[in-house]
């Protein structure tokens, strides 16, 4: 946890100097835009909070797949969500994330064999 706090601290310094030399924050200038700023806010810090307290007690093993499925959960809230098209080098780079969790899931690369 320690490594994740130095982690969001550099993020904070490097996003706040590079707002600082663009002239400051862009802020949501109606209701709408505050909504989706504080849902972000809640949905994110949940998230973030909830990881850390139930990675832990999934143990190492299983820590991994869940872990590697962010992007391709991430692909699909984009498509689902947001209406973003998807192209063929997504579909190749979900499925090859897919397929290697479920390679490693399976027993993956044997050792000494």
């Amino acid at each position: 946890m320690l490594r994740t706090l130095w982690a969001l601290a550099t993020v904070a310094l490097v996003a706040g100097a590079g707002a600082a030399a663009s002239g400051g924050y862009a802020w949501p200038r109606d209701a709408a835009g505050w909504a989706g700023l504080a849902a972000l806010t809640v949905l994110y810090g949940v998230a973030f909070t909830s990881m850390f307290v139930l990675l832990p007690r999934l143990g190492t093993v299983n820590t991994a797949p869940v872990m590697n499925l962010e992007p391709v959960a991430s692909l699909a809230l984009a498509w689902a969500i947001l209406d973003q098209r998807i192209g063929p080098v997504q579909l190749a780079g979900a499925a090859l994330v897919v397929g290697a969790i479920v390679w490693m899931g399976l027993g993956g690369p044997r050792r000494g064999a």
